[in-house]
């Protein structure tokens, strides 16, 4: 069982949502509301409306517009994909490895799925709607000053135990109750102490008649954190009080 585990668990940790599930290239689907109207893409040339293929990269995308009274050139600007945006929510917490490798491969971008080229339009630079929001989210700052307090809570969060108690054979427990809080302080505008406590119960709550087990776990944290624009780095203690009952 333990083989088959670690089977399934390394190729999740070094595996990526994007790098596994997209391909190098993909289908553009190119329109126009000009009639006669060609696009040339990497010095090829296709009648309008079209599906062409593109290669992903981190490169923007030219396009040029031919119709009989104008011609017109486009950049696509490349944008984080949704593979790679929404399909490594999971792998960041899970497996950061995955996500590691997904940032370092060129399968993580693409030019959206369906371009539409305006002969009347001034705008001829196209930025995917997703890119739009990736670069908005990005490019908050949320600034922060001597002398802030910041509290956090978590409450109901899902938690695994995996233990080996003394004299006795390994056990899974899976718990749906957690509490825990955290509050920060900043004594320079890029420095904090963050102090976070948490506890976390694996056992069923309703379980109480016959024999059953349980399974708990308190941790308190201590750390010092650098802030880097949306990013903390930071080291510290942890204390865990971890329990099994049968």
């Amino acid at each position: 069982m333990k083989k088959l585990l670690t089977f399934l668990i390394v190729p999740m940790l070094f595996a990526s949502c994007a790098t596994v599930t997209a391909r190098k290239d993909y289908d553009l689907r190119i329109h126009s509301d000009a009639a006669n109207a060609k696009a040339v893409v990497n010095d090829s040339s296709y009648v309008l409306p079209a599906r062409v293929k593109v290669v992903r990269s981190k490169e923007d995308l030219a396009i040029k517009l031919i119709t009989d009274s104008v011609t017109k050139n486009y950049t696509i600007k490349s944008s984080p994909s949704p593979r790679f945006v929404y399909g490594n929510l999971l792998f960041l917490q899970a497996a950061p490895v995955g996500y590691i490798v997904d940032f370092t491969s060129p399968k993580r971008f693409y030019y959206g799925y369906k371009v539409n080229l305006t002969t009347n339009d001034t705008v001829t630079t196209i930025i995917p709607r997703l890119a739009r929001g990736y670069i908005n989210y990005f490019s908050k700052t949320y600034p922060t000053s001597k002398g802030d307090v910041y509290f956090s809570a978590a409450l109901l969060h899902t938690s695994h135990f995996y233990l080996q108690p003394r004299n006795e054979p390994a056990t899974n427990n899976i718990g749906f109750f957690g509490v825990g809080a955290g509050l920060e302080y900043y004594y320079k505008s890029n420095k904090y102490v963050k102090i976070n406590a948490g506890y976390a119960l694996g056992a069923e709550p309703f379980e109480y008649f016959g024999a059953h087990e349980s399974t708990s776990a308190a941790n308190f944290t201590l750390t010092n954190n650098y802030k880097v624009s949306r990013f903390s780095f930071g080291y510290g203690f942890n204390y865990g009080i971890y329990k099994w009952r049968l």
